[in-house]
Protein backbone atom coordinates (compact mmCIF):
# COMPACT_ATOMS: atom_id res chain seq x y z
CA UNK A 1 0.00 0.00 0.00
CA UNK A 2 1.57 3.39 -0.88
CA UNK A 3 1.70 5.82 1.88
CA UNK A 4 1.56 9.03 -0.47
CA UNK A 5 -2.01 7.52 -1.35
CA UNK A 6 -2.81 7.05 1.91
CA UNK A 7 -1.39 10.52 3.32
CA UNK A 8 -3.90 12.00 0.73
CA UNK A 9 -6.94 9.45 1.82
CA UNK A 10 -6.61 10.23 5.50
CA UNK A 11 -6.76 13.96 5.03
CA UNK A 12 -9.21 13.75 2.95
CA UNK A 13 -11.29 11.48 4.13
CA UNK A 14 -11.64 9.42 1.08
CA UNK A 15 -10.88 5.85 0.67
CA UNK A 16 -9.28 3.69 -1.93
CA UNK A 17 -8.91 0.38 -2.78
CA UNK A 18 -5.36 -0.63 -2.79
CA UNK A 19 -4.90 -3.07 -6.07
CA UNK A 20 -1.29 -4.21 -6.23
CA UNK A 21 0.81 -5.29 -9.30
CA UNK A 22 4.02 -6.31 -10.12
CA UNK A 23 5.33 -3.23 -11.39
CA UNK A 24 4.32 -0.39 -13.56
CA UNK A 25 3.78 -1.52 -16.72
CA UNK A 26 0.92 -3.79 -15.69
CA UNK A 27 -0.73 -0.96 -13.66
CA UNK A 28 -0.53 1.17 -16.57
CA UNK A 29 -2.07 -1.40 -18.79
CA UNK A 30 -5.15 -1.59 -15.86
CA UNK A 31 -5.13 2.53 -16.20
CA UNK A 32 -5.82 2.69 -19.75
CA UNK A 33 -7.95 -0.35 -19.57
CA UNK A 34 -10.48 1.17 -16.83
CA UNK A 35 -10.54 -1.05 -14.84
CA UNK A 36 -8.20 1.31 -12.23
CA UNK A 37 -8.81 4.89 -11.54
CA UNK A 38 -5.06 6.21 -11.00
CA UNK A 39 -1.62 4.36 -10.09
CA UNK A 40 1.56 6.25 -8.40
CA UNK A 41 4.54 5.40 -11.12
CA UNK A 42 8.02 5.93 -11.73
CA UNK A 43 9.23 5.98 -14.89
CA UNK A 44 6.62 3.98 -16.49
CA UNK A 45 4.26 6.60 -16.12
CA UNK A 46 6.21 9.14 -18.09
CA UNK A 47 6.20 8.40 -21.80
CA UNK A 48 2.74 8.38 -22.03
CA UNK A 49 1.70 11.54 -19.58
CA UNK A 50 3.81 12.84 -22.48
CA UNK A 51 1.78 11.70 -24.86
CA UNK A 52 -1.10 12.52 -23.94
CA UNK A 53 -3.09 9.10 -23.04
CA UNK A 54 -2.63 9.44 -19.09
CA UNK A 55 -2.77 12.97 -16.99
CA UNK A 56 -0.14 13.76 -13.84
CA UNK A 57 -2.48 14.27 -11.11
CA UNK A 58 0.63 15.54 -9.18
CA UNK A 59 4.30 14.39 -8.94
CA UNK A 60 5.50 12.39 -5.36
CA UNK A 61 8.40 14.39 -4.02
CA UNK A 62 8.95 18.00 -2.95
CA UNK A 63 9.70 19.44 -6.52
CA UNK A 64 7.48 19.67 -9.59
CA UNK A 65 8.92 18.27 -13.02
CA UNK A 66 10.08 20.25 -15.80
CA UNK A 67 7.49 18.51 -18.10
CA UNK A 68 5.02 19.13 -16.47
CA UNK A 69 4.85 22.28 -14.58
CA UNK A 70 1.41 22.61 -14.16
CA UNK A 71 1.62 19.26 -11.97
CA UNK A 72 1.68 20.21 -8.31
CA UNK A 73 4.66 18.54 -6.29
CA UNK A 74 3.34 16.50 -3.07
CA UNK A 75 5.27 20.03 -1.06
CA UNK A 76 2.48 21.91 -2.78
CA UNK A 77 0.07 19.91 -2.17
CA UNK A 78 0.59 19.87 1.84
CA UNK A 79 2.49 16.43 1.73
CA UNK A 80 5.75 15.00 2.21
CA UNK A 81 6.21 12.21 -0.46
CA UNK A 82 7.73 9.28 1.22
CA UNK A 83 10.10 7.82 -0.07
CA UNK A 84 11.05 10.29 -2.33
CA UNK A 85 11.89 8.34 -5.62
CA UNK A 86 16.06 7.87 -5.21
CA UNK A 87 18.73 5.91 -7.29
CA UNK A 88 20.79 4.82 -4.59
CA UNK A 89 24.18 3.12 -4.85
CA UNK A 90 25.13 0.94 -2.51
CA UNK A 91 28.15 -0.83 -1.15
CA UNK A 92 29.78 -3.16 1.86
CA UNK A 93 29.76 -2.32 4.81
CA UNK A 94 32.89 -0.05 5.88
CA UNK A 95 34.08 1.41 2.96
CA UNK A 96 37.25 3.56 3.81
CA UNK A 97 35.91 7.53 4.38
CA UNK A 98 38.40 8.38 1.56
CA UNK A 99 37.11 6.56 -0.99
CA UNK A 100 33.09 7.26 -0.07
CA UNK A 101 34.41 11.16 -0.85
CA UNK A 102 35.71 10.34 -3.80
CA UNK A 103 32.62 8.20 -4.96
CA UNK A 104 30.25 11.23 -3.79
CA UNK A 105 32.95 13.61 -5.92
CA UNK A 106 32.35 11.28 -9.12
CA UNK A 107 28.81 11.07 -9.02
CA UNK A 108 28.00 14.71 -8.29
CA UNK A 109 30.24 15.19 -11.05
CA UNK A 110 28.56 12.67 -13.26
CA UNK A 111 25.11 13.83 -12.99
CA UNK A 112 25.97 17.00 -14.46
CA UNK A 113 26.57 15.48 -17.46
CA UNK A 114 24.91 16.64 -20.49
CA UNK A 115 24.12 13.16 -21.68
CA UNK A 116 22.86 12.05 -17.98
CA UNK A 117 20.88 14.88 -17.58
CA UNK A 118 19.09 14.83 -21.31
CA UNK A 119 18.58 11.08 -20.62
CA UNK A 120 17.15 11.72 -17.04
CA UNK A 121 14.46 14.37 -18.67
CA UNK A 122 14.06 11.78 -20.82
CA UNK A 123 13.19 9.50 -18.25
CA UNK A 124 11.00 11.75 -15.84
CA UNK A 125 13.62 12.13 -13.58
CA UNK A 126 14.50 14.16 -10.80
CA UNK A 127 18.27 15.58 -11.12
CA UNK A 128 18.56 16.32 -7.27
CA UNK A 129 21.65 14.65 -5.96
CA UNK A 130 22.43 13.94 -2.30
CA UNK A 131 25.65 13.24 -1.22
CA UNK A 132 26.35 9.81 1.18
CA UNK A 133 25.96 11.54 4.63
CA UNK A 134 22.62 13.00 2.90
CA UNK A 135 21.23 10.18 1.66
CA UNK A 136 21.66 8.17 4.65
CA UNK A 137 19.88 11.17 6.93
CA UNK A 138 16.85 11.74 4.45
CA UNK A 139 16.64 7.61 4.58
CA UNK A 140 16.90 7.09 8.00
CA UNK A 141 14.25 10.36 8.47
CA UNK A 142 11.90 8.98 5.62
CA UNK A 143 11.99 5.16 7.46
CA UNK A 144 11.38 6.52 10.66
CA UNK A 145 8.21 8.27 9.10
CA UNK A 146 6.82 5.37 7.76
CA UNK A 147 7.21 3.04 10.45
CA UNK A 148 5.17 5.67 12.19
CA UNK A 149 2.46 5.76 9.15
CA UNK A 150 2.13 1.88 9.01
CA UNK A 151 1.39 2.16 12.92
CA UNK A 152 -1.06 4.82 12.18
CA UNK A 153 -2.87 3.46 9.76
CA UNK A 154 -2.56 0.10 10.72
CA UNK A 155 -1.27 -1.10 7.20
CA UNK A 156 -0.60 -4.97 6.94
CA UNK A 157 2.13 -6.99 5.87
CA UNK A 158 1.86 -7.63 2.44
CA UNK A 159 3.13 -10.31 0.64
Amino acid sequence: MDLNVQQVARAEKVEFTHVPFPGGGPALTALLGGHINFFGAGGSGVSPAKAGITRVLAIMSDNRMKDFPDAPSYRDLGYKALPPDAFIVYGPKGIPPAIIKKLDEAFAKAMKDPQFVQAAEKLGLLDEYRNSEKTKKNLNDDFTQMGKLIKEYNIPKED
